[in-house]
């Protein structure tokens, strides 16, 4: 995407206003500051040319639909801010951002959400899709017959014609979870409980599958003894966890694949087993970063809030704005692991 006139000056080291003075030719500036601001503006691809198409798209803004769903949970909060952020970004340079925010994964409510943003006019769609063929159908329909561009984030939908996917490859954060649950239970396996979110959330279940999939070929010493579902939910988490470490005696390890961090550390606390049980975790919050410093948390594996916030929205937009594709249909994060030592 096309460098602001804000991240200009950051790198000229000079205020925003001087910077729209530079491009604009509009009052004094000292003649090296002019040519500091000018030669950042050219090595960065900003023309004034490109300001006066988005000036001219002020009357009539490039208008761009979000869908993002689970807004009740840390992760997606995260994920949330970032967009907003986006889109004041997104509105300097002559577009529109319109957020569509969901509680719950509901394929009705998504479509219904698609019919208010078709509605408005946009020009194309960001989504976290449900994994529903009516929404790939309608997301589809509107990608053929009415040219509308589809950028998908944090989950993908198998079959949808979409620009491209943003977000982690969950199967490889599994195998990465395999490998640190063997680390940490020092080659000698043991007994594990997985706690995961919705049953028709994917990147829930791809992790699942990673760290199956990695401990039956390489791990078979660690055991998946028992699977829970919390619906993302703090207190359900916390009697799962209680219930379970109740049930079986000789647990040796927890795996949360999904939100319910504090629920899950609040029983372990609790109970006054947060050094006998292992715990690994998903996606790097305030609340996984606490409890990791306490030392109940022993590892989490993040996959950058921020990043799918922030970079779907531009990269549709510079689609839209620019014609310029995506050098890659799956745009994957880098998978980052986090200890009390290293945050």
């Amino acid at each position: 995407m096309a460098i602001t006139e804000r991240e200009i000056a950051e790198i000229a080291g000079v205020s925003r206003g001087t910077v729209d003075r530079v491009i604009h030719n509009r009052g004094r500036v000292d003649p090296e500051v002019h040519r500091r601001v000018s030669q950042v503006a050219e090595e960065h691809g900003f023309t004034p040319s490109h300001m006066g198409r988005a000036l001219a798209l002020a009357k009539n803004p490039v208008k761009i639909g979000v869908i993002v769903h689970l807004t009740k949970i840390s992760f997606f909060q995260v994920v949330l801010q970032s967009l907003k952020e986006a889109r004041q970004e997104i509105a300097r340079l002559g577009g529109e951002l319109i957020i569509k925010e969901q509680r719950d994964i509901d394929a009705d409510e998504q479509m219904k959400l698609l019919d208010e943003l078709v509605a408005d006019n946009v020009q194309g769609v960001v989504i976290s899709p449900a994994q529903d063929a009516r929404v790939r159908n309608y997301l589809n329909d509107l990608h053929q017959n009415i040219g509308i561009p589809i950028v998908t984030f944090n989950t993908d939908l198998e079959g949808l014609e979409r620009l491209c996917y943003v977000g982690v490859d969950y199967v490889k954060e599994g195998r990465t979870c395999a490998y640190l649950m063997d680390l940490l239970l020092r080659g000698k396996g043991g007994k594990i409980l997985i706690i995961s979110g919705h049953l028709t959330q994917p990147s829930n279940h791809l992790r699942v599958e990673g760290f199956a999939s990695e401990c039956g070929t390489h791990y078979p010493n660690l055991e998946i003894v028992a699977m829970q579902f919390n619906n993302d939910e703090q207190e359900k988490s916390y009697e799962i966890t209680k219930t379970m470490l109740r049930d079986i005696d000789d647990l040796d390890a927890i795996i949360l694949v999904s939100a319910g961090h504090t629920g899950v550390c609040k029983a372990l606390e609790e109970l006054g087993m947060s050094e006998k049980i292992k715990l690994i975790m998903f996606d790097s919050l305030p609340e996984t970063d606490m409890y990791l410093e306490k030392g109940v948390i022993d590892f989490v594996i993040d996959q950058d809030a921020n990043r799918q916030g922030s970079l779907p929205p531009k990269i549709l937009f510079d689609y839209i704005f620019n014609n310029k594709k995506p050098e890659q249909e799956r745009v994957v994060g880098q998978i980052t692991v986090k200890t009390k030592y290293i945050s």
